[in-house]
């Protein structure tokens, strides 16, 4: 029987993990900013003006503010 011990398995599996969560993040960064879009675009029930805008302005900064924080993430990881 063969039994051979991988040394660096553990960190490639690792890293694979991380790229993984990463791009799953911008996946989903990039469908929130889509999606309200296409909300702002579509939806106008009656008063949506006064508390639409509020809302897709905070929902769009916070967005901002993960992507800046994905961005970040990625290049303190590539620096490492």
């Amino acid at each position: 029987m063969l039994c051979a011990n991988h040394e660096g398995l553990r960190a490639f599996s690792r890293q694979l993990q991380r790229m993984t969560n990463r791009l799953t993040l911008t996946m989903l960064l990039a469908a929130t900013i889509v999606a309200l879009g296409l909300v702002m675009v579509a939806y106008h029930p009656p008063g949506w003006e006064w508390y639409g805008g509020w809302l897709f302005g905070l929902a769009f900064l916070s967005s901002l503010g993960f992507g800046g924080w994905l961005m970040w993430s990625i290049w303190r990881a590539g620096r490492g």
